[in-house]
């Protein structure tokens, strides 16, 4: 799946992946680094840990309209992040969050 920035089209994944139930709570734990361009998409989804992470990670939350509610850069492993108006979160390389501008409020769009 990709994921666009329509506000600053901008790409912020190309090879992303959504994830949901028991997958969502797993997340990126079996990974050892999270390459450019990939992502995760985990629905619904409004709080994450990077407990189990061994490498930092960018996460933006999402509310139910597609638009940023929160975005945090270069989350360390054993942190958490949450956002309460957000259903989705998307895990990213760190530096994504930077390179495409995204800031509050941005439209995304995902597409197949």
């Amino acid at each position: 799946m990709v994921i666009l920035n329509i506000t600053r089209n901008t790409y912020l994944a190309v090879d992303a992946k959504m994830v949901t139930g028991q997958a969502a709570i797993i997340g990126l734990s079996h990974h050892r680094h999270l390459p450019n361009g990939e992502g995760l998409l985990l629905y619904p989804c409004h709080s994450i840990t990077t407990e189990p992470l061994t490498f930092p990670i960018d996460v933006i939350f999402v509310d139910r309209f597609n638009r940023i509610s929160a975005a945090f850069s270069n989350i360390q492993p054993h942190s958490t992040a949450t956002s309460s108006g957000a259903v989705a979160a998307i895990e990213l390389p760190v530096g994504v969050i930077a390179h495409s501008q995204s800031k509050l409020g941005d439209q995304l769009s995902y597409r197949l």
